[in-house]
């Protein structure tokens, strides 16, 4: 019987002392076993490490590595650096899976020849086990090329490193950032698109990303809303050099809108001046650079959907200069109805 492919779980952690044990027993009692577990810690006290210690003498799959330098992308990195496997899987310290989770994904990655395979997962709250959210779980295929009829399909994929087994020889020369920056997962998941010919999928929940009862509503900055601006416009700059299908413009364009002109402006808690200012901004760097934000068809599943419906209604209250409205209403659901909607 032909011997199972090594997969490499890359586990950065630092102060989850309390979720860590979640974790690393989901990933020790998966039903596939040729497994290595490379946890990434840093050098300074941490109550985590000493229980990632306690893991290690019990099983050999565990490595844990200390290392100088902060930052969940330097963490992630070192442990690519590390890895031996043949596919990699990425695992926040305060997440965790389902038994099985880690064989239907390689069973798929392998079947359908992918290079990347995600699965479904729910957004759960670490108190009171509350779903708020269900997602990547009605996509209405199973496998998807990377082909320019397809951008709209790949621009509404959740860009999370989580959540997804990646073949190593498409991640091996990519690197996230060694310092925090906005959107981190994002600017990786653009990065490696041009090189990903298919993507397939699992509909089932096998993943629970865990939020703290308060994280729902992000708040974030002008500041970081302008770095992810430049980052994106960079990768955009990269595109064209590379001299990449328009498709893939204008999935970016769409991207931009999703992810600069609603999700950071939602959060962006300052006072109504500066919120009016960087909408202002925003709008006039979709126009210069991110040309095709306001003339890229929006199909969910290929479908026209509600969502999709409301993200043209929204699309069009950005043109009458009236998007804010709609602000207060969706910040107004995240808030009081605890419903979070990822666009």
């Amino acid at each position: 019987m032909k011997k199972k492919d090594l997969i490499s779980i890359i586990i950065p952690y630092y102060k989850v002392e309390k979720q860590i044990s979640r974790c690393l027993d989901s990933v020790i009692n998966q039903t596939y076993d040729n497994l290595e577990i490379i946890c990434v810690g840093g050098k300074g006290e941490d109550p985590t490490k000493n229980i990632v210690n306690d893991y290690l003498k019990k099983h050999k799959k565990i490595i844990n590595i200390e290392q100088d330098g902060k930052g969940l992308g330097n963490a992630r990195n070192k442990g690519i650096e590390k890895s031996r496997g043949k596919y990699i899987l990425f695992l926040d310290s305060d997440d965790y899976i389902e038994s099985d989770t880690i064989e239907l994904m390689y069973k798929k990655i392998i079947k359908d020849k992918s290079d990347i395979v995600c699965c479904g997962f729910n957004r759960i709250d670490d108190i009171t086990y509350k779903i708020y959210s269900h997602e990547m779980t009605s996509m209405n295929f199973n496998k998807l090329e990377n082909k320019p009829k397809n951008i709209g399909e790949l621009a509404f994929i959740s860009p999370s490193a989580w959540g997804k087994l990646f073949k190593r020889e498409l991640i091996i020369d990519e690197k996230f950032s060694d310092k925090p920056v906005a959107a981190e997962d994002l600017i990786f998941f653009l990065n490696i698109i041009p090189k990903t010919k298919q993507i397939s999928f699992l509909k089932q929940e096998l993943w629970h990303y865990v939020v703290r009862s308060d994280s729902l509503i992000f708040e974030t900055t002008i500041d970081k809303a302008e770095e992810l601006e430049k980052n994106l416009s960079e990768i955009r700059k990269e595109y064209i050099e590379k001299r990449v299908d328009v498709a893939y413009l204008k999935m970016i364009d769409l991207i931009a809108f999703l992810h600069l002109g609603i999700s950071m402006a939602s959060r962006i808690k300052n006072e109504n001046k500066s919120l009016n200012k960087y909408l202002k901004y925003i709008k006039n760097q979709l126009n210069n650079t991110f040309v095709y934000w306001d003339k890229t068809k929006i199909r969910i599943n290929n479908k026209i959907t509600i969502k999709s419906i409301i993200l043209s209604i929204v699309r069009i209250s950005y043109k009458l200069n009236v998007f804010i409205f709609f602000l207060y209403l969706y910040n107004f659901m995240i808030k009081y109805l605890k419903i979070d909607i990822k666009w």
